[in-house]
């Protein structure tokens, strides 16, 4: 994984060696579990500060100084990499080397400089079929992922025959069926391996709970509309049952206790709109 990263960030690849130190650092604000002992080729032993995020958010630049200031105190100098998975709702203009400055009295007294990798612009065909099995779970995310680049993963991840395969293919699985809900990562999972991991199986209960969750509010909007229907009239409840449709679970509540406490009816309909206010319509 770290003649990868330095792949990635247009560094030579030369590392002989490399491994997490899990070394427990002193005298640091907080415990570092994201760095890794690398040995290049022809030096001595170095580290890479690995830190992975879900999607960039505004200001964390300041948290990967934080982090590789306790790894320098911890006589750790760092190259600083962070791993952005998903585009997301923010920053995505983020270049490949950024920086942090930092000023007094209008003079610049430290350029912080740091990696940065986004995952969406590696090739999810290229990391599924040459990239190192560590680095599989992450093919969901890449660029132009496929439900037929993941089985490949899964396939690969399966044949490998050392200690790390079975917490890899439940990373992967977990990651799958985040970027792709209908493939069903569990059936690609060697049937020892799905026996044995709790982790799988908390997968398959978020799963089903998030189905049941959307299911029970549904019904509830049924339900809601219905009685809307029943109170203020099919043409009065139009506009407050086109509310409905992105109306959250609390509202939902509120509505039903207007519905069963307030008798009048004229009552009723202005606290509907009160709480539901009609959709705008955009001007085409």
């Amino acid at each position: 994984m770290a003649n990868l990263l330095l792949e990635w960030i247009g560094l030579p690849s030369r590392v002989l060696r490399a491994a997490l130190d899990r070394t427990e650092l002193t005298r640091v604000a907080e415990p570092l579990d994201n760095l890794i002992r690398v040995e290049p080729e022809g030096e001595g032993p170095c580290w890479l500060l690995l830190e992975v995020m879900a999607e960039w958010k505004t200001g964390y630049e300041k948290t990967v100084r934080d982090h590789w200031e306790n790894a320098r105190r911890a006589r750790k100098p760092a190259l600083p990499v962070v791993l952005v998975l998903r585009k997301g709702h923010g920053r995505t203009t983020m270049r490949a080397q950024e920086s942090l400055e930092s000023s007094a009295l209008g003079v610049t007294v430290e350029i912080f400089r740091f990696y940065v990798v986004k995952l969406w612009e590696i090739s999810a065909d290229d990391l599924a079929e040459h990239g190192p099995a560590i680095a599989l779970p992450f093919v969901p995310f890449a660029g132009n992922a496929s439900e037929t680049t993941v089985r490949a993963s899964f396939e690969r991840l399966s044949r490998k025959a050392d200690a790390s395969r079975n917490d890899l293919l439940m990373a992967l699985a977990v990651n799958s069926s985040r970027v792709f809900p209908t493939l069903d990562g569990s059936v690609t999972i060697p049937p020892e391996i799905r026996m044995k991991s709790p982790f799988l199986d908390q997968i398959v209960a978020e799963r089903t709970a998030a189905l049941l969750a959307e299911a029970t509010l549904e019904a509830k909007r049924d339900m809601v509309a219905r009685w809307m229907r029943a109170r203020c009239g099919p043409r009065k409840a139009a506009p407050l049952i086109a509310s409905l449709r992105t109306a959250s679970d609390a509202k939902l509540s509120r509505a039903t206790q207007l519905l069963e406490s307030v008798k009048d009816d004229d009552a009723l309909l202005a606290a509907l709109k009160k709480l539901l206010p009609a959709r705008r319509s955009h001007a085409r």
